[in-house]
């Protein structure tokens, strides 16, 4: 799972949407990474928005992200609320890393 944590401060990030995105997917990459994969081993994203209309400003930063198919299976969730009330996402990844 990953939550729109500032790397800087180690807290949530309360950046508009965009921020937040880049924020769980640059936590994302670097999960991917201490694991021995990229984001290249993503196989499925649940990602959790408190509005519908924050979906096309969070697929542009995906596409950021996922640049080269093929690319992971998504079902995109509206909730009514998270965890945190600052949190306009939440994710939820599943990936598959060979052993090394």
């Amino acid at each position: 799972m990953q939550i729109p944590k500032d790397p800087t401060t180690g807290g949530l990030s309360r950046g508009d949407i965009r921020e937040q995105s880049r924020r769980v997917f640059e936590g994302l990459k670097e999960s991917m990474r201490e694991a021995g994969g990229s984001l290249r081993d993503v196989t499925l994203v649940q990602v959790f928005l408190i509005s519908a209309a924050d979906w096309s400003a969070m697929n542009e930063v995906w596409a950021e992200y996922f640049t080269e198919a093929p690319f992971p299976e998504r079902a995109t969730i509206v909730a009514k609320e998270l965890a945190r009330p600052e949190m306009l996402i939440e994710i939820v990844a599943f990936a598959y890393v060979e052993a090394a």
